[in-house]
């Protein structure tokens, strides 16, 4: 907190705090979004529980959060948030029963978070169990919002359970309904839900036997809002149809340089200094035969103007993957340098 914070009303602190640690959250600072969740908590908040436990799982550890999230509902057994937090938490470890059980829980607390966030959250597990039609009729059971991330969230995962029941022109007059809506230019839209329904687009697109090109073209805009996303890696591997018997499974950091700023980011008027990105690491999964072969599959991941100066900082070789299908199986994320700019 600010030097003097502790002057302020115990409600603006914790204003203050919520607010500092969504903002920590969502810019991936785990660390210091449980110091944030500690301070919370020493002010009575409960809020501090889903914190902790979201910067838990953030820094992938799962079965803590889970005991973040108990520990908090021991306290306010009532709590709809926690309850849908502790379902967030379950459906990530693969506990599927338990998770449902959560998300009924959260639903009929007095002060039950949004429907439709439950709604979401629960089709997700069943998703995951493979059960696309009781996603798709958890999703209709969905009540309307007016979040529009939570509404494209929402569209994405009926987009995709819809593909997966076979329905791929159904699926693809989704996305493209979605596509041509306003929600489609609201900078407020995650970049993760923008990459899923254009991956679910390309997917759709292969599935109606349409042009290559046009889903490669499809592929590369998933890949282009966020190569995180791991439909459309899937979707790569599969049409390339590669195997080796002798193919293993790799983890590669890659470190790459982007052009001098000039080149990329031209100055605009009356600006004295502006940031441009510098270098880059990314970590993949790949299988390849070697530590080479891999690289040359992230290659299309990574924007065509980084050039020949995408490189290999570090590999490790997970082991042997024989005959499956060669290519990127997921992008794990990565980090950009950036300088200042300042030019005459």
């Amino acid at each position: 907190m600010g030097l003097f914070d502790f002057l302020l009303p115990k409600e603006r602190r914790v204003e203050r705090l919520w607010n500092r640690a969504m903002a920590e959250l969502e810019s991936y600072d785990f660390d210091a979004a449980l110091k944030t969740a500690g301070e919370l908590e020493r002010l009575r908040f409960s809020g501090s529980f889903e914190v902790e436990a979201r910067a838990l799982a953030g820094l992938e550890r799962g079965e803590e959060a889970v005991a973040a999230v108990e520990r908090g509902l021991a306290k306010v057994p009532e709590n709809g948030r926690l309850w849908e937090q502790l379902g967030i938490q379950c459906s990530d470890l693969g506990r599927f029963d338990r998770a449902h059980e959560a998300f009924a829980k959260a639903r009929a607390c007095a002060d039950a978070p949004e429907l439709a966030s439950i709604a979401l959250n629960d089709a997700l597990v069943w998703s995951r169990q493979g059960e696309p039609a009781r996603a798709e009729s958890t999703l209709a059971s969905a009540p309307a919002t007016r979040d529009v991330e939570l509404a494209s969230r929402i569209e994405a995962l009926r987009a995709k359970s819809t593909l997966e029941l076979g329905r791929a022109k159904e699926a693809l007059a989704r996305v493209d309904q979605w596509l041509a809506s306003p929600a489609a230019d609201d900078a407020s839209i995650d970049s993760r839900t923008r990459a899923l329904l254009l991956a679910t687009r390309a997917t759709a697109l292969h599935a109606t036997d349409i042009a290559l090109e046009l889903v490669y073209r499809a592929i590369d805009a998933a890949l282009a809002s966020d190569k995180s996303v791991p439909e459309a890696a899937r979707l790569l591997r599969t049409l390339d149809g590669r195997r080796s018997a002798g193919a293993r499974r790799w983890t590669l950091t890659l470190e790459g340089l982007w052009p001098a700023p000039s080149e990329l980011v031209p100055r605009p008027r009356g600006i004295e200094t502006i940031e441009a990105p510098l270098a880059f690491f990314a970590t993949y999964v790949v299988i390849a035969d070697s530590s080479e072969d891999a690289l040359e599959l992230c290659r299309r991941f990574e924007p065509p103007h980084v050039g020949r100066s995408l490189r290999v900082e570090s590999s490790t070789d997970l082991g042997a993957a024989p005959n499956e299908l060669l290519g990127v199986e997921r992008a794990l994320g990565g980090y950009t340098f950036m300088r200042l700019r300042s030019d005459p």
